[in-house]
């Protein structure tokens, strides 16, 4: 009975880092998906599951991604569609890993990620700004 406990968990563990994990893209609106894949630098990582819509209003899709590409999946990166295809980026190339399950950032349109972007960036370039001010007044 243990050996056949132990034996199916580590096929549950195999699957999982084989064929991937599942995690939640996060729209305003339903975006036109037309292909069912998930790319990474124009590279196929993994599927695209099910849209649905959130109790707050939002339309979410359940990704998975492949075992061998789950180390991009990061806190900094974003999807967007352009072409009717989903693409994944990282914003900043640092960042944590994510947990399956969690739920990351996407945009109906690349438009729509680009103006998240510069905002981010912009925003960094204020904070700096700030701080730099501060320094100045505290000498």
């Amino acid at each position: 009975m243990v050996r056949v406990f132990y034996s199916l968990l580590f096929v549950v563990a195999l699957s999982f880092a084989l064929f991937g994990s599942k995690y939640i893209v996060v729209f305003e609106e339903k975006p036109e998906i037309k292909d069912k894949k998930v790319y990474f630098k124009g590279m196929p990582i993994g599927e695209i599951g099910e849209f649905n819509l959130s109790e707050k209003g939002y339309v979410t899709l359940e990704v998975k991604i492949e075992g061998k590409y789950r180390k991009f999946i990061k806190n900094t990166g974003v999807f967007y569609v352009e072409e009717g295809k989903l693409n994944y980026t990282l914003i900043d190339e640092g960042g944590e890993k994510v947990k399956e399950g969690d739920e990351l950032l996407g945009f109906e349109s690349k438009g729509k990620y680009l103006l998240f972007k510069a905002k981010v960036k912009f925003g960094k370039l204020v904070k700096n700004i700030e701080k730099a001010i501060e320094d100045i007044k505290s000498n």
